[in-house]
């Protein structure tokens, strides 16, 4: 890496050391096992040591580190910026490691593409273990000569070190402030690890190898009466020239299930996984079975309701889309429903079902979001992103789970139409 005058550094700290410093962040195992996160950090480290740092825009990094197109739009790929906010969350955790936290500080702010770099205020609250030592003579002694006696070359004795002052209360409090804020900050690190490993656990079968996630995603068809249709239905209806036949022609998203898609899929590109996204009308058991899928969306996914019906829970729809239901197969009088004739801002709870499996009919790994009704799905999407609900999740679980098949229904209230937070109502592991 070229060497320059770094400016954005406080005095004292040579392009050298930053160079150092940034080879021991990208060589913990908080960014070697990565490709994406060491690329845009050594990038803006590079670019801020040869004066550009003004340069240092999204779209400029998504053309240069990301090899995106220049015209690409940053709103619909926000590749930069969650790539951004997980290598500060990984600085972040390297330095609460105590034997880093006295380095030389690498840090991303909040907001901008610039890193700045600063020593650790750690090393500046021990005071220097040895005092200052002086030839002069104690005060008040006496050192000239009487006038009678012969004046003499003067030999001073090796001066005696003073003893060490012991630390100010203050001082003290200090310290020991700052050694219980190191342990503190450590334990939130292992909470927060291990927390991160259990969701890495659950989406591990979709992680692994090159194969893009196939996410496939419901159709929300409207009839020509305006009301909406659920997946065996949809296909039943004969287009006509009328607004609402046409709308039928094509496949249609709720701006929730668009909200909740988005929170999985900047989730995957957090976690450097792929994929391919696609109406479920256009999707054949073939598509399935070519790697990993992800069904999003339930009574409007034909694809959730056919590979679900042999999982112990699975979604029942009535005839007349009146009310939709999860029902437990091992005891098919205990069920789960929403009545969709109640006005949507006054439905008291919802219902979903995350699972994470492998098919039989398709052979691949295979994870279901979905709820009953949109405020399940939204729902759903939160558990399978969220370190502390898949927590939640792995205190249930027996130990091994994460080589195994996963099921639960998450209940949750609806509070003036939006979701509370989902908890476990139901759960399998096989």
């Amino acid at each position: 890496m070229p060497i320059a005058e770094v400016d954005t550094a406080p005095s004292g700290i040579t392009a050298e050391q930053i160079e150092h410093q940034l080879s021991k962040l990208l060589d913990s195992h908080h960014f070697r096992h990565s490709h994406r996160y060491p690329a845009l950090l050594r990038y803006l480290v590079e670019q801020t040591q040869n004066g550009k740092s003004a340069q240092l825009k999204e779209r400029l990094l998504g053309i240069e580190v990301f090899h995106r197109a220049p015209d690409y739009d940053t709103n619909t790929d926000p590749v930069v910026r969650v790539t951004a906010a997980e290598v500060r969350k990984r600085i972040a955790q390297y330095y609460q490691e105590p034997e880093h936290s006295s380095e030389l500080r690498i840090e991303l702010p909040t907001g901008s593409y610039v890193p700045r770099f600063s020593r650790s205020t750690l090393t500046s609250i021990l005071p220097p273990l040895s005092s200052e030592t002086s030839g002069a003579s104690p005060a008040g002694q006496n050192t000239a000569s009487t006038a009678n006696e012969p004046i003499a070359h003067e030999h001073h004795a090796p001066p005696t070190p003073r003893p060490l002052v012991p630390w100010s209360p203050l001082l003290a409090a200090l310290c020991l402030g700052a050694l219980v804020t190191i342990a503190a900050t450590r334990s939130i690190g292992v909470i927060t690890s291990w927390r991160e490993q259990a969701v890495r656990n659950f989406w591990a079968p979709l992680s692994t190898g090159d194969t893009p996630v196939f996410v496939v995603i419901g159709d929300h068809t409207i009839g020509s009466q305006g009301n909406a249709l659920r997946s065996q239905q949809g296909a039943a209806v004969n287009p006509s020239e009328d607004v609402l036949q046409l709308m039928n022609e094509h496949e249609q998203v709720t701006v929730s299930d668009v909200t909740s898609l988005f929170k999985i899929t900047e989730f995957m590109i957090r976690h450097e996984k792929s994929y391919i996204a696609t109406g479920a009308g256009r999707v054949s058991i073939d598509d399935l079975r070519k790697g990993p899928v992800l069904l999003f969306a339930g009574l409007d996914n034909r694809w959730t309701m056919r590979l679900s019906e042999h999982l112990r829970y699975h979604f029942v729809d009535s005839p007349n889309d009146a009310i939709g239901i999860i029902e437990d197969s091992q005891n098919p009088a205990h069920r789960w429903q929403v009545d969709f004739s109640v006005p949507y801002s006054k439905m008291p709870m919802d219902y979903a079902i995350v699972a994470r499996y492998v098919d039989p009919l398709v052979e691949q790994p295979v994870i279901i979001v979905a709820g009953i009704g949109e405020t399940g799905t939204v729902s759903a999407s939160e558990f399978v992103t969220s370190e502390k609900l898949i927590e939640d999740m792995d205190k249930l679980a027996p130990k091994g789970w994460k080589h195994g098949n996963v099921e639960v229904v998450l209940a949750t209230p609806v509070i003036d139409g939006h979701p509370g937070p989902p908890h476990i109502v139901a759960s399998q592991f096989w």
